[in-house]
């Protein structure tokens, strides 16, 4: 006869499959109250030197000043077009200290930070308390995966039984993760606002764990490949790059929406620190950057270095004619590489056309598949990387 304990488990344990988030890939047990004493909202009051505020009201006037007028319509496009997006960009070139920082300074409630921070928006979260155990949950799935990959716990295997993830020590797990060589690795500094895992003085999002599993990807490239320097197409709030610096002395260039580069700017700078950080138009650039740069600025690149091309989360959902563009530069150096981490949908992309897959942009060209799997953190995502001989 099944004592109590094991009824409870047992009960338990068919709870946590029925409620189960399809986008994660474990069965996790784990308890509600402890999801929701963990995890929360982050508020610090940071803030950039007057000299760096100076700089990116610089950098956002000279932008205006060298606008590409040619970007087609996209999700992208889109979504950037939003008032939260069009108030910061004038308030960086009105030089409006106090409207900037009121703005960057509750990002994560607005639509400044879409698609780059949680699952669900804030409003969301801050009204319903299952949207914050889901997004908690998010977190703990990908802290598990991630903790399969760099082998700091073994991998859960349904088929062998072991459906169900149990009485791990998620806290523990997350601080020997973010470990390179004995040293810590401190989180990015996130929006305030965004939703996760605190312990402490330090915040976790999802982002920072995929973050930082992109940027292991990398530099195990980086080190199989004698890479010179790496090269991203749409990078979000800058998290990989700032764990790739982390990890690895290498410069590092960001090609993205003018508006986007405003919020790279602020929070690589709030993150590494303004002397880690060069902005389009400043002369100094120095070993171990990383480089900021509007988007059209990488069809004035003439490469001859051996780079490493990255992009993760955007080439599907870019309008397609500026996607085969960038695919143009990054194949006209042979000695470049690419890593693709996206998904291939090719659902609606909310501007009257599809999404399109990086298997699309690459037929009839020339190259070779080095290697291509399921992301280990991610359902539906697809790691390649491909070179160009």
């Amino acid at each position: 006869m099944l004592s109590y304990s094991k009824i409870q488990k047992k009960i338990s344990r068919v709870k946590s499959k029925l409620n189960k988030d399809q986008r994660n890939l474990h069965q996790i047990d784990i308890s509600r109250n402890f999801l929701l004493k963990n995890f929360g909202f982050k508020k610090t009051n940071n803030e950039l030197s007057e000299n760096g505020l100076k700089r990116i009201f610089n950098f956002a006037n000279l932008i205006k000043k060298a606008a590409h007028k040619e970007r087609k319509k996209d999700m992208w496009n889109l979504i950037t077009s939003d008032q939260d997006h069009l108030d910061l960009f004038e308030a960086c070139l009105s030089s409006n200290k106090k409207k900037f920082l009121n703005l960057i300074s509750s990002a994560g409630k607005t639509k400044l930070v879409y698609g780059y921070l949680n699952r669900f928006s804030y409003s969301d979260l801050n009204k319903n308390e299952d949207y914050k155990v889901k997004e908690s949950m998010h977190v703990i799935d990908s802290l598990v995966s991630f903790s399969e990959f760099s082998k700091k716990i073994k991998v859960f295997c349904p088929e062998q039984g072991g459906w169900v993830v149990e009485n791990l020590n998620y806290l523990s797990l997350l601080k020997k993760n973010f470990v390179h060589h004995k040293k810590e690795i401190k989180p990015f500094v996130s929006p305030n606002y965004a939703y996760g895992l605190r312990i402490k003085n330090r915040f976790y999002g999802v982002k920072d764990i995929n973050g930082l599993y992109s940027a292991f990807k990398i530099n195990n490239i980086l080190k199989n490949y004698k890479i010179d320097n790496v090269s991203e197409i749409g990078s979000g709030l800058g998290v990989v790059a700032y764990y790739v610096n982390k990890i690895s002395r290498i410069n590092y260039y960001i090609y993205d929406l003018p508006i986007i580069n405003i919020l790279q700017a602020y929070f690589l700078m709030l993150s590494l620190g303004e002397k880690k950080v060069s902005l389009f138009g400043e002369k100094k650039f120095l070993k171990n950057q990383i480089m900021i740069l509007p988007y059209w600025e990488i069809f004035k690149r003439k490469e001859t270095s051996k780079t490493l091309w990255f992009n993760q989360d955007s080439i599907p959902e870019i309008d397609k004619s500026l996607s085969e563009k960038y695919l143009k530069v990054i194949m006209s150096n042979k000695k470049c590489l690419f890593l693709s981490i996206n998904q291939e949908s090719r659902n609606f992309n909310g501007v009257g056309t599809h999404q399109h897959t990086l298997g699309d942009l690459m037929k009839n060209k020339k190259y070779k598949l080095i290697h291509r799997s399921r992301d280990f953190l991610r359902q539906g995502y697809v790691e390649e990387l491909f070179n160009f001989k």
